[in-house]
This record gives C-alpha cells, sequence and structure tokens, in this order.
C-alpha cells in the first residue's frame, strides 16, 4: 500500500488525498497493523469530505490544542488555571454535550 514508509521501526503516513495532506505517525511497528490505520483514516477523510461528517472532540482534546495554539498569550496562565479546575468534571464529555447540566456539579463545588 503506498503512502507508509518506516522510521525507526515505527510506520508513518506520508500521502496526499483527494488534495489534503495526510502526515502522521500510526504508531504501530508491524506493516499489517499500519496498513488497517492507514485505511480507518482513509475512511475517516473520505466520511469528512464527501458527507460532512466531524469528529467530535472532548472538552479535554479541545482545551490541550487551544493551550498549544495560544500558548504565547499573556492570559495563557489564567487560561490554564481555569480549564485545570473545569477538567475534573467535563474533561471526558464531548464539546457538543457541554450546557449548564453538564457544568451544574462544578457550580455547586464552587
Amino acid at each position: 500500500m503506498s503512502g507508509l514508509y518506516q522510521r525507526n521501526g515505527i510506520w508513518h503516513i506520508d500521502k496526499v488525498v483527494r488534495g489534503s495532506r495526510l502526515q502522521e505517525s500510526t504508531g504501530a511497528s508491524e506493516r499489517e497493523e499500519a496498513e488497517q490505520y492507514l485505511i480507518h483514516r482513509l475512511e475517516k477523510l473520505r466520511q469528512e469530505k464527501i458527507y460532512g461528517v466531524r469528529e467530535v472532540r472532548t472538552w479535554r482534546a479541545a482545551t490541550t490544542r487551544f493551550l498549544a495554539e495560544f500558548k504565547d498569550r499573556p492570559s495563557i496562565g489564567l487560561s490554564a488555571s481555569h480549564i485545570e479546575q473545569l477538567d475534573p468534571y467535563i474533561g471526558d464529555l464531548p464539546v457538543t454535550h457541554i450546557d449548564d447540566g453538564a457544568l451544574a456539579q462544578f457550580v455547586r463545588d464552587r
């Protein structure tokens, strides 16, 4: 299968799919497992491009990305503090499920 190469014993993907470049580690040391992962990623990309299906991120994944992307802002320390307080309550929830009800326990505990 094209688009796979091995680096330091781990298989990586470097492939252009429908005009977008897919470049990431498969995390697999076996080629068969890497091929299965690549097939999985290609299907996810197809679902996104054709049907508009998007991955629903968890609060933790979204805030981790936020902290990484805005790490140079002066207020990032304050944001990180607030995120740290909320994480035990809503960290595993999809961002689409966060509402007043999801935050109720946090509000009561505060």
